[in-house]
């Protein structure tokens, strides 16, 4: 926050005396710097995180999903290829598939996933509205009937302009991230997979007095829990769902105001269960597509701003969400496959809603 003078509001003035104060009085470590871009760290950088591990949770999930069942074509696959195990209700595999194309040869799996969402937040005191986009790609193998491991990677961009009190402002981040994951059929019809990554990347805050520029790095852990049950051309996918995350930003200091942010750590939980209905739609010549929609709800059971700032805007308590998601996944043949969907979250929190649009391809050989 800029010094003391002239164009300086009578809050900003007050903000600083008391932060002198108490860092006279060492009731406090230096704090100061750019108060309200201190907020931002605070109020944001935990919604970021939660959405960015939203995304790379639910990629790995579709991606495991997709290279244990080909383009949706191999659900029906009984003991000659999942071990004496099924992954559906059916007793046969596709006579006409069967002849085609051995499932069992479909060990690699190449995917993309790429993911646009809009946040806004319309809290009275710590409004914020913007955008993030992320986009997670991956490999993997499967080495057993049973077991794949890969490799995937992480971009994510956000863009976030913020109204705390009297103050605009304006956070930006830029994130890259790297890790494996596993897939493992359980039992029947039951699928797990876990997924960690390292991630880091540049960062800028500012507000209508200061600005600051800082890295970051951090990690996360996600894994989901799914069962697939089929009835016909129904598919009813129940499911429960991890991610934690951490975030560490290093020291800055703000300009023109020139006071010292300590580093900062954020962490987040949250607890996912729901579940998925789909109908697949066959065209008779090895290609599908499936309509499905879901719901699932979010527990955050985990939110520290871990900030050093002293916060002067609220950070939302709302520990339960609601987000209903929906979209069609298309099985041009069973090596390759495309995917449309959408999402809303924010159904279950007042003032606070989230759109996002996704898309998604893999190619099996």
């Amino acid at each position: 926050m800029a010094a003391i003078g002239p164009g300086v509001s009578a809050r900003q003035s007050l903000q600083h005396i008391g932060l002198g104060l108490a860092i006279i009085l060492g009731l406090s470590a230096p704090a100061g710097a750019g108060q309200d871009i201190g907020d931002a760290q605070h109020v944001v950088t935990p919604k970021i995180m939660a959405e960015r591990a939203y995304r790379v949770r639910t990629a790995v999930r579709e991606a495991v999903r997709e290279a244990f069942d080909p383009g949706g074509q191999f659900l029906t696959v009984t003991t000659a290829t999942y071990g004496g195990d099924s992954m559906s209700t059916a007793d046969v595999a596709d006579p006409v598939l069967s002849d085609v194309v051995d499932p069992a040869s479909l060990r690699w799996n190449l995917w993309a996933s790429a993911s646009y969402t809009d946040l806004d937040d319309s809290h009275p005191v710590s409004s914020y509205e913007g955008l993030t986009f992320s986009a997670v790609f991956g490999i993997d193998y499967r080495i057993t009937e049973r077991v794949l491991i890969g490799v995937l990677g992480n971009v994510n961009r956000s863009e976030i302009d913020t109204s705390f009190f009297v103050l605009t402002g304006r956070s930006e981040s830029d994130q890259v991230a790297i890790g494996a994951y596993i897939g493992v059929v359980l039992a029947d019809f039951l699928v797990a997979d876990l997924a960690y990554l390292y991630n880091w990347g540049d960062n800028v805050l500012a507000d209508s007095t200061d600005s600051a520029s800082f890295d970051s790095d951090g990690w996360s852990l996600t894994g989901n829990l799914t069962g697939y049950w089929f009835t016909g051309d129904w598919r009813w996918s129940p499911s429960i769902g991890i991610a934690l995350s951490e975030n560490r930003d290093d020291a800055y200091v703000d300009v023109p105001g020139g006071f010292v942010v300590p580093s900062q750590k954020q962490t987040t939980g949250v607890f996912n269960f729901g579940a998925q209905a789909g109908r697949t739609v066959s065209f008779g010549d090895m290609s599908s597509a499936e309509f499905w929609a879901g719901l699932q709800g979010e527990w955050t059971f985990e939110q520290d701003s871990g900030t050093a700032v002293i916060p002067t805007a609220p950070v939302r308590d709302d520990d339960f969400d609601l987000r209903l998601s929906g979209g069609v996944d298309v099985s041009v043949n069973p090596n390759f496959s495309i995917s449309l969907s959408g999402d809303v979250a924010g159904l279950a929190i007042s003032d606070y809603l989230t759109i996002g649009a996704s898309a998604r391809a893999s190619v099996l050989f």
